[in-house]
């Protein structure tokens, strides 16, 4: 069984973020399929994460 860390990577994640922006009645990211469970080809991090912020 693969280890799940979606809730790792998506909350700094700016295409899931702007996934939920585009439909915010969605909470799951579009590319969830694309996580592998250590990483995601789609993952690009958010401003916030990137300044140090989070």
């Amino acid at each position: 069984m693969k280890k799940r860390n979606s809730e790792n990577l998506c909350p700094k994640c700016k295409r899931s973020e702007d996934c939920y922006l585009l439909d915010n009645r969605c909470v799951f990211c579009s590319y969830l399929h694309l996580h592998t469970g250590d990483k995601c080809e789609k993952f690009i991090e958010t401003e916030e994460t990137n300044n140090g912020r989070i």
